[in-house]
């Protein structure tokens, strides 16, 4: 009788005769000896059976059958001729070493890398990732760039975890599609940034943007501009209370810079600040510059008495910019206007044919 996996010949003590008993031994023994574990040379070998602890080769021939393939995931990728057309994975990502001992990333962060079409040369740790209206561009994991929708985030470099980002924004509606071409070069000094209409970039000095800038005129000005009043005609008084000159007055809106004030000829006429005296008797007449409600500047315009009212009309006049100023201010908005009274009611103050002026410096 046989036995069901190697087909030995089963014995059976005080059945089998001797030299037959002994036939059926060298039979068994040979087939013993040069069993495989194939069907009918050897139960087949189960896995708790197998202790694999080497490279096991397939002497060119392929491993079919397979349900999977796992692999350990290693800290680096493999290197040296012995590893080279392998496949492993690093880190949890699918590598292959080529013939030339280059190690590809196959996989990087859940999805393929560098396939045909996309970003080609990419591997851990660097990457390209996509969600929703986002891209995520990584060097390492603490420097990396991303763009969201309109805009493109540029994180800081940096070895630890990072959340400052520079952001280039597109306004949320635009007129027109236009670009931006960056300058050739950077200036020798410090310059500022400008762009042409055709959206070219380059570095102007303060001088020549101060030379372009055009100036609003009017009695009320926005910041930058100049506020002219109207002119005082000849506008006169003998009170000796602080009164308004016939339209001396402006109001500017400062970015808080100080503020140049003073009085300039009308365009037309004699243009002069005056006080009358005549004989024995000294006059004096007092101009002031208000901001608001606040007195700012006083100026004094005094003649001494002599005998010849004539010549004393003549020497008590001047220029109308004799009446000047600077205010230093915080930036806002102001209203000025210049006031003037005599010291006696006897005496007479004149503003003929003049301007006040303010402006920024």
């Amino acid at each position: 009788m046989a036995t069901p996996n190697m087909d030995l010949v089963e014995i059976i003590p005080g059945v089998t005769s001797g030299p037959q008993y002994a036939t059926d031994i060298v039979a068994n023994f040979s087939s013993i000896d040069s069993h495989d574990h194939t069907t009918g040379a050897g139960v087949k070998i189960p896995v708790a059976g197998m202790n694999i602890n080497g490279d096991l080769p397939f002497a060119g021939n392929g491993a079919t059958g397979l349900g999977k393939s796992q692999y350990n995931s290693l800290g680096a990728a493999l290197s040296g001729s012995g590893n080279y057309r392998s496949v492993h994975v690093v880190s949890g990502e699918l590598y292959y070493l080529d013939g030339s001992g280059n190690a590809v990333a196959i996989t990087s962060s859940g999805s393929v890398a560098g396939s045909a079409g996309n970003i080609t040369g990419l591997s851990s740790p660097a990457s390209v990732t996509f969600s929703t209206n986002k891209y995520i561009f990584k060097d390492t994991a603490n420097s990396f760039a991303v763009m969201e929708s309109s805009d493109v985030r540029l994180f800081e470099d940096s070895a630890s975890a990072i959340t400052n980002y520079v952001a280039l924004k597109s306004p949320s509606s635009l007129a027109a599609t236009y670009s931006l071409s960056m300058p050739a070069a950077l200036p020798a000094s410090t310059e500022y940034l400008a762009s042409s209409s055709g959206g070219a970039l380059g570095f102007v000095t303060a001088n020549t943007i101060a030379a372009a800038v055009t100036r609003a005129t009017g009695t009320t000005v926005a910041a930058g501009g100049v506020a002219i009043s109207s002119s005082s005609g000849a506008a006169s008084t003998s009170s000796t209370s602080l009164v308004d000159v016939t339209n001396l007055t402006v109001t500017i809106t400062t970015s808080g810079r100080p503020v140049s004030l003073y009085l300039i000829p009308n365009t037309s006429g004699d243009s002069f600040i005056r006080v009358s005296a005549s004989g024995a008797s000294d006059a004096e007449g007092e101009f002031v510059i208000i901001r608001d409600a606040t007195t700012i500047s006083t100026h004094t315009l005094a003649i001494e008495a002599d005998d010849s009212p004539v010549f004393a009309l003549l020497r008590n006049a001047c220029p109308s910019s004799a009446i000047s100023m600077v205010d230093v201010v915080a930036a806002g908005t102001y209203t000025y206007k210049v006031q003037f009274r005599a010291t006696s009611s006897a005496r007479v103050i004149l503003v003929n044919n003049s301007r006040l002026v303010a402006y920024e410096l």
